[in-house]
């Protein structure tokens, strides 16, 4: 797994995911297992870990991946950044001291999806790491 790097507007660089698909999410205890799949067909899982709040609204078959952000909070609630000052709002998190070194991710669909995230650290795989499930037999 390899931190996630972001450019100075926060969007998520590195790795594709523009127009791929958000394939699944996996909730386990504080982390978060992101499935996505870029056009070319290529696979990763993007974890949040140490997740302190998460929203995932209008989860639909074939969500497409418009965007993704990951940015320090408290950085964000000091300039004119919506998402952290609504997100603030909505958690009841206090910005300043106690926000310090809390990351604000947010995963925007041009179809379905939005997902919305504090945690304290992200990371994405390797090409072909997947999701799945095992099934006791």
């Amino acid at each position: 797994m390899a931190k996630i790097q972001s450019d100075e507007h926060g969007r998520v660089i590195g790795f594709p995911y523009h127009d791929g698909d958000l394939e699944g999410v996996l909730c386990d205890g504080k982390t978060v297992h992101l499935a996505l799949r870029s056009v070319g067909g290529e696979r990763r899982v993007l974890s949040l870990r140490g997740v302190k709040h998460l929203a995932v609204d209008e989860f639909w078959l074939g969500n497409i991946v418009l965007v993704m952000f990951l940015s320090d909070l408290a950085q964000r609630c000091a300039g004119s950044d919506e998402f952290a000052r609504q997100a603030a709002a909505d958690w009841r998190i206090e910005l300043g001291e106690r926000s310090s070194g809390l990351l604000g991710f947010v995963l925007l669909s041009s179809y379905g999806a939005t997902v919305r995230a504090v945690c304290d650290d992200a990371e994405v795989s390797e090409p072909g790491v997947t999701l799945s499930v095992a099934h006791a037999t």
